[in-house]
């Protein structure tokens, strides 16, 4: 039986908490449901009951590392795909993802295309959008990459991996952790740690995902004071000369103007 849960990263109080996890309960194939979280609060209770979800609460303080760390912990599954509170899914994700991952079982994370979800309209092409799908082409011939130096090439000119579609196989890479190092990268930094280990990265290229943008998220924090661009700086700096780094960086900041939130 295929062992999958997803895990929702819950964070104070979002409006669309109900939409994801309505979408979470409208798979195809059923997954386990799970919320975690380091703000406990009466309304969180109330939805996870409406829902019949149970609720993880992290004993650390609330943080963007210690919170996805402990809830990549807080299930047993051997797939744990860790959905944020803002996000939909496709009714086909989990479904999608079974065949994948019993397709190439060496699997170290499977992921999906996606779209963009902004006051309400899904879109599902733009200039970020775009660029990533570009970084992809590799594995739009080949889904599945096992070798180290290719699953860093598709990570080498940016980060085309939307992370909450990510799905990970907890037995191939036991030991992963997110680091502190980033506030905003913590997740190109993970996929560039993950590309070290055996196992394979592996594309489920049909949209399968809506991911919120908004004023709100982290992100558009990271954008606006910064940190998203000193982050991808550094990035670039683990993977190129200096001067090329800082081409890239530029060039990759272009992207951010089709982000409205």
């Amino acid at each position: 039986m295929f062992s999958h849960t997803f895990v929702v990263l819950a964070y104070k109080q979002s409006e669309h908490m109900e939409e994801c996890l309505q979408s979470l309960r409208n798979q195809s194939e059923a997954s386990k449901i799970l919320i975690s979280t380091s703000t406990p609060s009466s309304w969180l209770d109330e939805i996870a009951q409406k829902y019949g979800v149970p609720i993880a609460v992290s004993p650390s303080e609330s943080g963007i590392t210690n919170d996805w760390n402990f809830a990549l912990s807080s299930s047993d599954s051997e797939y744990i795909t860790l959905a944020h509170q803002d996000d939909v899914f496709d009714t086909d994700y989990a479904k999608a993802l079974r065949i994948a991952a019993q397709k190439h079982p060496d699997n170290a994370i499977v992921f999906c295309d996606y779209a963009e979800l902004i006051d309400g309209k899904l879109r599902k092409n733009n200039l970020n959008l775009i660029i990533k799908r570009i970084l992809l082409l590799p594995m739009y011939i080949h889904p599945s990459l096992n070798h180290r130096w290719s699953k860093r090439f598709v990570l080498s000119f940016g980060n085309p991996v939307c992370c909450p579609s990510v799905t990970y196989h907890k037995s191939v890479i036991p030991q992963f952790r997110f680091s502190s190092s980033y506030s905003i990268n913590l997740d190109w930094d993970a996929w560039l740690r993950i590309a070290e280990m055996p196992g394979s990265f592996v594309y489920l290229r049909k949209v399968l995902f809506a991911h919120r943008i908004h004023s709100l998220s982290e992100t558009s924090n990271g954008l606006k004071d910064n940190r998203r661009q000193n982050e991808d700086k550094a990035i670039f700096a683990r993977l190129w000369p200096t001067p090329i780094a800082h081409l890239f960086s530029t060039i990759y900041a272009l992207s951010y103007k089709s982000n409205n939130g």
